[in-house]
Formats: C-alpha cells, sequence, structure tokens
C-alpha cells in the first residue's frame, strides 16, 4: 500500500473521528438541553398550578382545580390524592381512577416513594413505554394534601432530537465527502492543517471549548480555519444568551399572566355606586395592583405601586393579593389592612422592596369613606358640577404613614371624607401624572386635573370618566413606550332614594 494511500486513509479518518466526536456531544447536549426544557416547562407550570391552588380549603380546591385545567397549557395535569386516586384530570373519564390503571405500577411505585415535595423521575408506563414524570405536593386546607403529576413520552420529547441526527448526518457526510476530493488534489498540502484544525473542532464538539488556532494561511485550511474560528464564537455565544432569554421570557411571560388574575372585573356596580378600572403593565409583568370587594355595607377598596417593574414587582404584588384574601375574610379597618400587608410584604422582600398603597371603606349608605394610606398618592375628589377648576378638587390627604416593608412594625391611621350625592374619586399610581410624552414631557398633576375638569358633568359614571383619562393618557404619549406602569380607576357614589 503506497504512502499515498495511507496518507489519503488517515487523512479521510482523522476528520471523521473529529467529525463524530463534535456530533456525539453536539447531540448528547441537544438531547440533555431538550430533556431540560421539558422538566423546567413542567415545573414552571406545577408551581404556577401550586401558587393558584395553595390557599384553597377542600371544596375551593376543587373548583379551583377544574378552572385551571381547562387554562392552556395546564390541560395535562393529573391531581391525585395520597392514595393514587386521581381526583382532577383535563380528561373526564380518568376521574376516581387509581393511577396505576392509566400509568402503571412503575410509575406509582416510584411516585409513592417520592418523599421531597416536588421532583421528576423515568420510569415505563402500562404499555412499558419511557416516560419522564414531574410531580409537585400542595396542600388542600389544614390538613389534606394532594399530588400534582405532568408526564410525557420520551420519545415523542426526543423526535426533535431525531431530525438534529438526521441533519447533522446528512452534514457529516457531505463533510467527509468533501474532505476525501480535496486529500485526492492537495494531500500533501493540506495534512498538516486539516489536523490542526480537527484538534480544535474535537475540543469544540467535545465541551465547546474555545482552543487557539494557529496562525491562518491564505490557501483554503486558512480559510476553513477563519471561518470555523468566528463560526465557534458566534455558535457559544449565540447559545449561552439564547439560554438565558429563553428563561427569562419564561418567566416574565408566565409572571404576567398569573398577574393578570390577580385583578377583579375592571367594571362593577353595587348599591348606587359605580366602579371602573385600567391596568397596563410597562414590562410583561408589573408592579402596581388594585382590587376591591363589598364587606357588609362597605365597598373596601385598594390601590398598590411596588418601586420597579418586572419580574420582583410582580412577586411582592403577589404577596399583597394573597395577604388581601385574609384581609377581605377579617376586614376590621383600612389602617389595620396596611399594617398587615405591610408585615407581609416585610417578611417577603426584607425592606428591599418596598410598596405605595392606599385602602378606603365606603359605606354605601351614608357616603362616608374611610381611608389610610403609605406614602401613596392622594386619591382626587370631583365634584358633580359642569365646569371643575383647580381649586374646587379635593385630595384625600389627612393621613399618610410609611411605604408598605419599609419597616416591620409601621404604624397606619385611619381619616374619613364624606362622598356628596354624585362626587367621584380617581385612585392612581404615579404611572399615570409621570407619564412621559415623545418630547420626553410628563403628563403632571396639573395638566392632568385641568383636562379631566373640562366638559364635566355629573351625569358621568365611572366607565365615562375612565374613558376620558385614557384619552388624556393615550393622547400624551401617543407611541411613546411606557416607563411605568399605569393604572388607575374612578368610583362614583350616588346617594339611595
Amino acid at each position: 500500500m503506497s504512502l499515498r494511500i495511507k496518507f489519503l486513509g488517515l487523512l479521510v479518518l482523522i476528520p471523521s473521528m473529529c467529525l463524530a466526536v463534535f456530533l456525539y456531544f453536539a447531540i448528547k447536549t441537544f438531547v440533555d438541553d431538550k430533556r431540560t426544557s421539558l422538566l423546567e416547562e413542567h415545573f414552571n407550570l406545577l408551581n404556577a398550578a401550586s401558587l393558584f391552588l395553595s390557599s384553597s380549603d377542600g371544596n375551593e380546591f376543587q373548583t379551583k382545580v377544574q378552572s385551571l385545567i381547562k387554562q392552556e397549557g395546564f390541560e395535562s395535569i393529573l391531581v391525585i390524592n395520597p392514595s393514587g386516586k386521581i381526583i382532577a384530570a383535563g380528561d373526564a373519564g380518568r376521574l376516581q381512577k387509581a393511577l396505576p390503571e392509566i400509568l402503571g405500577n412503575e410509575i406509582f411505585e416510584k411516585l409513592i416513594g417520592q418523599t421531597a415535595v416536588e421532583g421528576s423521575f423515568e420510569a415505563r408506563d402500562i404499555s412499558k413505554e419511557e416516560r419522564f414524570v414531574s410531580f409537585m405536593k400542595v396542600p388542600i386546607g389544614t390538613a389534606d394534601s394532594a399530588i400534582l403529576l405532568m408526564h410525557k413520552l420520551k420519545s415523542s420529547s426526543l423526535r426533535a432530537s431525531t431530525l438534529f441526527f438526521l441533519k447533522s448526518g446528512s452534514i457529516f457526510v457531505a463533510l467527509i465527502s468533501f474532505a476525501v476530493l480535496v486529500s485526492l488534489l492537495f494531500s500533501d498540502k493540506l495534512s498538516e492543517g486539516i489536523q490542526q484544525l480537527s484538534r480544535a473542532m474535537e475540543a469544540f464538539g467535545k465541551d465547546n471549548t474555545i482552543t487557539p488556532l494557529p496562525a491562518p494561511s491564505n490557501d483554503e485550511v486558512g480559510v476553513m480555519t477563519r471561518q470555523f474560528q468566528s463560526m465557534r464564537v458566534q455558535i457559544k455565544s449565540l447559545i449561552e444568551s439564547q439560554k438565558e432569554k429563553v428563561k427569562i421570557e419564561t418567566e416574565m411571560n408566565l409572571a404576567g399572566e398569573l398577574q393578570k388574575r390577580f385583578f377583579p372585573n375592571s367594571l362593577f356596580k353595587v348599591k348606587g355606586c359605580e366602579f371602573a378600572g385600567f391596568f397596563e403593565p410597562a414590562a410583561s409583568a408589573g408592579g402596581d395592583w388594585w382590587f376591591y370587594f363589598v364587606k357588609g355595607n362597605e365597598l373596601v377598596l385598594t390601590i398598590g405601586d411596588v418601586t420597579g417593574h418586572g419580574l420582583n414587582s410582580a412577586m411582592i404584588t403577589a404577596v399583597s393579593r394573597s395577604a388581601f384574601s385574609l384581609i377581605e375574610e377579617f376586614f376590621v379597618s383600612p389602617s389595620e389592612s396596611l399594617r398587615l400587608l405591610n408585615r407581609a410584604i416585610y417578611d417577603a422582600a426584607k425592606g428591599e422592596l418596598c410598596m405605595t398603597c392606599i385602602v378606603s371603606a365606603l359605606n354605601l349608605e351614608t357616603g362616608v369613606m374611610r381611608y389610610a394610606a403609605a406614602s401613596h398618592e392622594a386619591p382626587i375628589v370631583i365634584p358633580p358640577q359642569e365646569v371643575v377648576k383647580l381649586k374646587d378638587f379635593q385630595f384625600l390627604n389627612r393621613v399618610n404613614g410609611p411605604r408598605l416593608g419599609e419597616k416591620e412594625n409601621a404604624k397606619y391611621d385611619d381619616a374619613q371624607f364624606q362622598l356628596q350625592n354624585n362626587e367621584s374619586l380617581l385612585f392612581y399610581t404615579d404611572g399615570l401624572t409621570d407619564l412621559p410624552s415623545a418630547s420626553g414631557k410628563v403628563l403632571s398633576e396639573n395638566q392632568l386635573l385641568r383636562s379631566l375638569g373640562k366638559e364635566h358633568s355629573q351625569n358621568l359614571s365611572a366607565e365615562q370618566l375612565l374613558e376620558k383619562v385614557k384619552s388624556i393618557a393615550f393622547n400624551h404619549r401617543l407611541t411613546t413606550d411606557l416607563a411605568d406602569d399605569l393604572s388607575f380607576f374612578f368610583i362614583k357614589w350616588s346617594k339611595s332614594v
């Protein structure tokens, strides 16, 4: 066998081995990433479901579960009790069946053997097919618990990997064919450069390591070396940035979708009182939040603004909404409500994030409003007259305490205000008065009040007043992106005859 033939065989063999190693690790990394992505998707959904169901008692739990599994992305969740009976599922035919009947004994035995609150594992189902299984245990009330379960066939999650393998194989065959042709024509000239390049490719294919390349020449090997050098740097940078971007976007979008559920209906009427509210976050998830509920003969209202916006701010609004569930049940006064909210936010953020807030309680029969504030913008009282000047507006600013979460044991005081028949109130966050125009000029409180006072009438409903302020804000803002969350609401009280 001649030296040229030996060299030709060696020249073909070395790149082949390097490419094989590269493809092996590339496919292995791709498969691992697909599995990690699937598990992250499962746990994002399970965490969202757990947050939604965690404060439920037995009866409320069933209602919330049925509501949850109708939502997009949650249809495949199974809810089982500790004994393995399915108590909720998107497929009604599975209800009250034992988990072994649906997924087999191996999955059931592995599941009940788990001591952790959440986790994942692989097991064969009743058809002997491999499945990825993720679970999370959630409490029901004070004594019982349930297990949220998601599963997916391992083979279905690997379809993309198979396609990647076929594409990579095609590229592999093309590169080998190219190597044979080049080696036949330029075997002596290419041997040294190809070997050096193959070592660099092997290192990159093994663990994405960037190793120095020899100084490139002006021939074909030099061109390949420069292209590979540029390609591997860009690929590694793209992989890292894409992973981080997808993770952040997923978390933000999930937080934004969950936050929308914290708000009640934007239009509401009760015993001569009208409510109309608006909210638009500056990012996928925001830090503004408003809420209302009826307690006895009072309509209780609140609006808050967490410092900043984004995922951290959205988490604090979630804490506030959870705390307000208890406040709604045991409501005493606005000041006591702020005290409880302050403690919940301080325990969650340890002073790193704070929230301005105001809580009020309107007596639907007398029009007397009790209120307490935590460094929040004072609500504006709009009198029922045709033209309202700046001096005619009143503000609920008799009391104002520290921001929620700023001090562990902050104290707040109540004040009262008597609403007149057909008077309206505007509650808002600073995102409204700090709203920038295209030139950077903010809307300001005075400009807002002047525009609001023009062509006013006591016959305007809360919804019409809301639309009026939305028009003022949007005409000022035009196409400018929001710098802060935008939220506000109106109430209008009419004395019952």
